[in-house]
């Protein structure tokens, strides 16, 4: 396996005007690796009313900084730039502008005839998900395998600051490690902590990573065919604690929802706070166990996690939200396979609801109209024609800004390349915590003879963003 540190900066350019903003995808690649070709590629949705500019740079694992690219994202619109590292280059990359831009970043693989192979989402490094100073930082799940390469780094505030670097099999044994480095130095000049990950087979290993200034750590694992591709982010220790907002949602009862869901009808409560079903024997653990991203509420979920089929096609999980702060947006991105429809007219996919009847959103499918809706409550319903394919994958984005009164349905295709952008006005600004909000995915059962849930379908990599 091969590695790589990546050091950098995460301060905005003073230069950038005001209200602009500047996150970092902290993998960016174009290389071969065996027979497959990695590229990342980064999406910019411009949700506003007018064009905006969006500036991208690129910076190499040795520090050399190219120049930089801009483009131009219309209004309403997306833009998938791909190509911004170099052949045969990784590195990180800079994205600046307008800071209600909206940006994901995915780490793609595609084979020798140029088709995708697989995929993986990129966290974003940015203020909401930086780890303070001296607090370790743990990627798990790291493998040594004759047929993947891993790259794995960290950035630092500014390049202030010194790291050191720790690995761990399973078992608790030391692999290696590194006495602490400037952030200065580079990748070529640590010496490597995970020499023994050479030798032999080993798996769920860690690499725990403490830096004396706020920092973020990752690691991408890459196959030789470009069959699996992985992105490992920090993980979350249980000091992000769930149990007083789970408490105080348990006091004041959790109900259904009135009858508006992401299906439109009838669901009932979860038989958990925190979503999905129980096992179906003593000793199973579901999948699909939120991960808390900071302290507003936001989570993610990562791999294939949701397998909808009857009698067990529903999924809720709470956001754990502040209480008594009235939140400005909340994005919902998850990956979906359609592997075949159960009815010809109303497919349930998502929602984001309010326990009572507050109904922020609900996106369905129509199959007979080739149309995909998204529910706003209040007899608002927004439409648009997209001929949905079966046995196909995509990613969807929901977000829900009650600044900009939008609520805004962004559809990628297994491609990367934009399949559908629906926008419309939300119905239900106060998104507060006055009761237990939830993401719903899928549909308990049939409803109305028309509401089907996604039985066959596949949920994958949940990513909940919840900002005061």
């Amino acid at each position: 396996m091969k590695h790589v540190v990546i050091l950098g900066l995460l301060a905005a350019a003073a230069t950038l005007p005001l209200q602009a903003g500047t996150v970092y995808v902290p993998y960016a690649t174009d290389e071969m690796v065996g027979s497959a070709h990695y590229r990342t590629e980064v999406a910019v949705t411009n949700p506003g009313d007018s064009p905006a500019r969006v500036q991208m740079l690129f910076v190499s694992a040795d520090g050399v900084r190219l120049p930089g690219r801009t483009a131009t994202v219309p209004a309403h619109g997306t833009s998938i730039v791909p190509g911004i590292a170099p052949a045969g280059a990784h590195g990180r990359v800079e994205v600046s502008g307008p800071a209600a831009l909206v940006v994901s970043a995915r780490l793609n693989a595609y084979g020798q005839d140029g088709l995708l192979l697989s995929s993986a989402v990129e966290p974003l490094v940015s203020a909401e998900n930086l780890v303070p100073a001296g607090q370790p930082i743990h990627l798990q799940g790291l493998a040594n395998s004759a047929d993947a390469v891993t790259r794995w780094g960290a950035l630092t505030i500014d390049e202030q600051g010194s790291c050191s670097f720790a690995a761990f099999s399973s078992d608790g044994a030391e692999l290696g490690a590194t006495s602490r480095a400037a952030a200065t130095a580079l990748s070529r000049d640590f010496a490597e902590p995970l020499q023994a990950l050479r030798a032999g087979a080993l798996a769920e290993a860690r690499l725990e990573v403490t830096c004396d200034a706020p920092a973020f750590a990752y690691a991408a694992v890459l196959s030789n065919d470009g069959s699996r591709t992985t992105f490992v982010a920090p993980s979350t220790s249980l000091q992000a604690d769930l149990t007083p907002i789970v408490d105080a949602i348990r006091a004041g009862g959790v109900g259904g929802d009135g009858g508006e869901n992401s299906g439109g009808k009838g669901s009932g409560s979860p038989s958990s706070p925190v979503g999905g079903t129980p096992p179906a024997s003593p000793g199973e653990t579901p999948l699909g166990v939120p991960v808390a991203l900071d302290n507003n509420g936001s989570f993610k979920i990562d791999g294939d996690f949701f397998f909808p089929v009857d009698g067990d096609s529903y999924r809720q999980y709470v956001l754990n939200l502040l209480p008594n702060v009235k939140y400005h947006r909340v994005t919902v991105d998850f990956d979906l396979f359609i592997n075949r429809w159960q009815t010809s007219i109303f497919q349930a996919v998502a929602g984001l609801r309010r326990t009572g009847k507050t109904l922020f959103w609900g996106m369905l499918i129509r199959v007979d109209k080739q149309k995909t809706l998204i529910d706003a409550g209040h007899d608002k319903l927004y439409k648009g024609i997209a001929k949905w394919q079966q046995k196909s994958n995509y990613h969807v984005q929901v977000v829900y800004d009650t600044a900009a009164r939008k609520v805004t349905l962004q559809v990628l295709d297994g491609n990367g390349n934009v399949f559908q952008t629906i926008t419309g006005k939300t119905t239900n600004n106060d998104l507060r915590l006055t009761k237990a909000v939830y993401v719903d995915l899928g549909l308990r059962g049939i409803a109305d003879h028309a509401y089907f849930p996604p039985s066959t379908w596949k949920y994958s990599n949940l990513k909940v963003v919840a900002i005061p």
